[in-house]
Parts: structure tokens; sequence; C-alpha cells
């Protein structure tokens, strides 16, 4: 339940997502993501390229899977 008083109409937490380069070290794509959008919320994504916006929308549609899950 929000401080508003009313609950998220969609909730999710994200604790990471890490895509491993092909030498072997480790690239953070999203590392710690909360999210609570309440019925008629409008949000965007913005940032610099390569921050991780598309990744989080893959893990939210559920076509990519998290590193660690809530």
């Amino acid at each position: 339940m929000s401080a508003t008083g009313a609950s998220p109409l969609l909730e999710a937490v994200i604790r990471a997502k890490t895509y491993v380069r092909p030498d072997g070290t480790a690239m953070p794509a999203v590392a710690g993501l909360t999210l609570a959008l309440r019925r008629g919320e409008f949000v965007c994504l913005i940032g610099p390229s390569g921050c991780g916006k598309t990744t989080t929308l893959r893990i939210l549609a559920g076509s990519t899977a998290p590193s660690r899950a809530a």
C-alpha cells in the first residue's frame, strides 16, 4: 500500500540483470529497480544508450529473465 492509500496496479522488484561478455567479464545491465504504478499513471523510462531501459522492459514483459529475482 502506498502513502496515498491506493494499492499499486503493477509492482515489480528487479534485483539485478547481468550479461556475461565473451571474455567472461560480467556486465551489469540493471542493478536494483523497484517500480510501483497505480491506475492512471503514465511512466517513461529515459536515459542514455546502454543504461538498461530495454532490458528493464524485457524483464517486465517476461521475455528476459532477471539474474536475481525478488
